[in-house]
């Protein structure tokens, strides 16, 4: 039933539970459940009694805002970050001009990682009505900011390590999250040691510079640029204006005001004089927490530049070094819940005997 639409699933979902209704439970959604829990509250009609599923919800990494890396695998912007990964990663190789090298550096999981990103998200490419759903700014969204969820709200985020993504490809896999990470840092340490050798080499042969920059561009992309392109596709870097000034020195090489300074104000007025003050606004690029899928501004929310909602939540909860296939098993998540079940700092509804 995930495949027809938020407003559907809810629905079945809802007519599921009905033996279960009471306002005093407490609905937990993961990821997409969040939404549904969301929805379900929204169904109540009747704003002035209590909600006759729950009285409650927590959210676990879900996307209030919706998941960027919809649009992204709609727009064909993550098949470009694979397409671009993956020649990256093959230069070194490829300039090498050595079967064995060639054959061995293919077969990392540096260069395999690519294909399975794509696998573990594939599946949100088909244009079923939960994909359409889940876009950042779809039409469902732009209905649910408006919701008046009149309920006790708690969301817990996950934060997850560097490099949040190919910890995600781990866990996609049903592996510790430091496999993939372990294995990208030995590719990283052969794409460096065959940099190294080549650039060593290159006042010799000009070849060897030809071949040293193949490597780089490997070995930068696995520092940098990979991690960087897929917090681009999550949405987890954050672009903000800000304003920087400074004084500017207009007297030129006339310093007579200066040399005719008696008193501590004469010195004010040649300041006045000789200086104004020159203002640019600046953009600013950084990265926001994430669970490698969703940026914390969505689990929580939260208010953007982009995006409005309806979410609002009583408080958040960090789930720090979770990724979003974790939050189950995470220690981080269960002591959240502890705390929220007894009652610290949400609402007085959660607190349980």
């Amino acid at each position: 039933m995930t495949t027809y639409g938020i407003n559907t699933t809810a629905y079945v979902l809802e007519n599921r539970i009905l033996a279960y209704q009471n306002p005093q439970n407490i609905g937990i959604g993961h990821s997409l459940g969040g939404l549904l829990m969301r929805e379900i509250a929204n169904d109540d009609k009747n704003k002035n009694t209590p909600n006759r599923n729950f009285g409650g919800i927590i959210t676990v990494g879900s996307p209030m805002n919706g998941a960027m890396i919809v649009n992204k695998l709609k727009n064909g912007e993550f098949d470009s970050y694979m397409n671009h990964g993956a020649g990256e990663l093959a230069k070194g190789p490829l300039r090498q001009l050595m079967g064995i090298s060639y054959i061995i550096v293919q077969s990392f999981p540096a260069k395999k990682l690519q294909d399975i990103l794509k696998s573990a998200y594939g599946n949100l490419v088909p244009q079923d009505q939960t994909a359409t759903d889940l876009q950042e700014k779809s039409d469902y969204l732009e209905l649910a900011r408006n919701y008046y969820i009149n309920l006790p709200k708690v969301s817990i985020y996950g934060n997850e390590n560097r490099p949040v993504h190919y910890r995600l490809a781990s866990t996609s896999e049903g592996k510790p999250d430091s496999y993939y990470p372990n294995i990208i840092n030995m590719a990283r340490g052969v794409y460096n040691s065959n940099y190294i050798s080549n650039i060593g080499l290159a006042f010799l042969n000009p070849l060897n510079a030809y071949r040293a920059a193949g490597w780089k561009a490997g070995r930068d992309y696995l520092d940098n640029s990979s991690e960087t392109g897929w917090n681009n596709l999550i949405g987890a870097v954050r672009t903000e204006k800000r304003q920087s000034c400074y004084q500017e020195f207009i007297c030129g090489n006339d310093y007579s005001c200066y040399q005719a300074i008696e008193t501590y104000e004469d010195y004010l007025a040649c300041e006045a004089q000789c200086h104004r003050q020159v203002c640019t606004t600046i953009t600013v690029h950084y990265n926001q927490p994430s669970d490698g899928l969703l940026h914390k501004s969505t689990q929580i929310g939260e208010r953007t530049n982009a995006t409005t909602s309806s979410w609002s939540p009583n408080a958040t909860f960090e789930s720090l070094g979770a990724n979003h296939n974790e939050y189950g098993q995470h220690p981080g998540t269960r002591q959240n819940l502890i705390l929220i079940l007894n009652g610290e700092n949400v609402p007085p509804f959660f607190e349980t005997p």
